[in-house]
């Protein structure tokens, strides 16, 4: 009986002690306040909210809980933990994976490991489909004419994005913007682009631009200002100077490329200043990428010459290379390039050399001197040459030479100090071949045929044909020494009636052309002429001679 009395209170004091914890918890509940949703886009939103946590408050896990159910059952909501700052701070967050144009509820809730809260719910409803959205663009990097930007695509819109890129214009202008369209855009949307063409020290504004099958969408414009032109660094180099000229060159040698910016390059040089400005005496070049050249003329023989290049931007500013010294030699004869062939034919070739020193005196004949190899020197012919282009060089055609022949070609110039001779060449003319031609005949009749010739080649470029006609014999492979007939050649035809020919008769025909030293043939064509309706003296003659 004792025993089960003291069975009998362990259970009532147990069963005390649990409904005592559950019933009063210790902990004191935060208190939640729902906040406002922001940045709602089509799959997107921002969430927000305060937590305001007494001393005395435990919480275990707190966070957002939101679902497409006013109601927010457990069982559909998601939720997003959140770490908490401190007593009393505000939360964001955002949500993602939405569903376009849906509406969702939203909270926050807090846990002490007893009892859940809740704050009161709000709502949003996600943007419909659309077009696209777009981060505001922003800047990686700026020259004097050029800047390289960035954004990302945020939401297509629900359908493909077609083009994208940016759009600017000078910020000063109320131009319409121009549009620059980039190809590569990475997995998350992001991508970057070069405008390049702009305005060193000029301001721009530029936002970032998407397209898709419901229209145009555009980043938050942003404002950037390209950098401020350098001033122009250069390094020059020269050649071997002449008694009269020297050839230079330069290049810009600024990291960024200049190019765009600059308005004027050129050389400068001085017989008294050390270093020579653009006061002195100039040269203007083109530029061509980062650099030019140019050749300074009618300079005064065994001179001493200080030269620089320079070069001028957009903001007047001038840059100048290192001083280049240099002295121009003795008066001389002239001096002249190899002598080459431009085309060589039969009976002509077409030549070209260049005047490379005009050994310190103005020039006054040139030319190209000629004769035929291994002949004596008395023999060699001087033809001079009329035109001299700004850079020495000339060109000239030799005629009437003899073909499949060797000649040794020099060219020539001549001032008041001598004559000068450029390095010789060994040319030989081409082989001299008969003209091509062909041949078509008409239908023949008893005792003629109706035959063209038609030149299909004259021989050779300079070959010029001076006789056509017709050839023909009753044997095979007629040539101009059987029956012939000479006719007028009419462009590259000639035609003619071959008459006077035997009845029922096979002939060959042949059509012939002749050039400055050669016969050509055309094929030999077969002919046979028709049965007469006269009789012939080759007919048989009556025995009775008087019918």
């Amino acid at each position: 009986m004792k025993t089960k009395v003291l069975l009998y209170v362990s259970s009532l004091l147990l069963l005390f002690v649990g409904c005592s914890k559950d019933s009063t918890p210790e902990n004191e509940m935060p208190s939640l306040a729902t906040g406002d949703a922001t940045g709602i886009g089509r799959k997107s939103a921002t969430i927000s909210g305060s937590i305001s946590i007494s001393e005395s408050s435990e919480v275990k896990d707190c966070g957002f809980m939101y679902s497409t159910v006013s109601t927010l059952p457990d069982a559909e909501s998601k939720t997003v933990s959140i770490t908490l700052k401190g007593s009393s701070n505000t939360y964001a967050t955002t949500l993602t994976d939405l569903t376009p144009n849906t509406k969702y509820y939203y909270c926050l809730y807090a846990n002490s490991g007893y009892t859940k809260t809740r704050s009161s719910v709000r709502d949003f409803t996600t943007a419909a489909d659309g077009i696209p959205a777009l981060e505001a663009s922003t800047s990686i990097s700026a020259t004097e004419t050029s800047l390289t930007l960035a954004s990302k695509i945020v939401d297509d819109g629900g359908s493909n994005i077609q083009r994208f890129g940016f759009a600017y214009k000078e910020s000063s202008t109320s131009d319409a913007e121009k549009l620059v369209e980039a190809t590569h855009k990475e997995s998350d949307g992001r991508y970057t682009f070069t405008i390049t063409g702009l305005i060193a020290e000029t301001s721009y504004d530029i936002r970032a631009f998407a397209t898709n099958t419901k229209g145009t969408g555009y980043g938050e414009p942003i404002r950037l200002v390209t950098s401020a032109p350098e001033t122009p660094l250069l390094q020059a180099e020269a050649g071997e100077p002449g008694s009269t000229f020297i050839e230079v060159s330069a290049k810009l040698k600024n990291e960024n490329d200049l190019t765009a910016g600059i308005t004027e390059v050129g050389f400068c040089w001085s017989k008294e200043k050390e270093e020579p400005g653009m006061e002195d005496n100039k040269t203007i070049s083109q530029l061509n990428e980062k650099g030019f050249s140019s050749v300074i003329k009618e300079l005064a023989p065994e001179t001493k010459y200080y030269l620089r290049a320079y070069a001028i931007n957009k903001r007047t500013k001038v840059g100048y290379s290192n001083v280049i010294t240099f002295t121009t030699t003795k008066s001389v004869e002239p001096k002249l390039d190899v002598t080459t062939a431009v085309t060589v034919e039969e009976t002509s070739i077409v030549l070209k050399s260049k005047i490379t020193d005009n050994g310190g005196h103005n020039i006054i004949k040139f030319g190209f001197a000629y004769k035929v190899e291994n002949e004596g020197t008395e023999t060699q012919k001087e033809v001079p040459v009329s035109e001299l282009k700004e850079d020495g060089s000339f060109q000239f055609t030799l005629t009437g030479l003899s073909s499949e022949t060797t000649y040794e070609i020099r060219a020539f110039a001549v001032n008041s100090v001598g004559t000068g001779y450029g390095g010789g060449c060994t040319i030989t003319t081409l082989a001299q071949k008969a003209p091509q031609l062909s041949l078509e005949t008409g239908t023949p009749g008893a005792h003629s045929v109706s035959v063209t010739g038609i030149i299909q080649s004259a021989g050779g470029t300079s070959s010029v044909v001076r006789e056509v006609g017709f050839c023909w014999s009753t044997t095979p492979t007629p040539t101009i020494a059987d029956n012939k007939k000479t006719v007028i050649l009419d462009g590259v035809s000639f035609s003619t009636v071959i008459s006077e020919l035997k009845a029922e008769t096979k002939y060959y025909i042949r059509a012939y052309a002749v050039n400055e030293a050669k016969i050509g043939y055309s094929d030999v064509v077969e002919v046979t002429t028709a049965v007469s309706d006269e009789p012939d003296i080759d007919d048989n003659v009556s025995p009775d001679k008087n019918n």
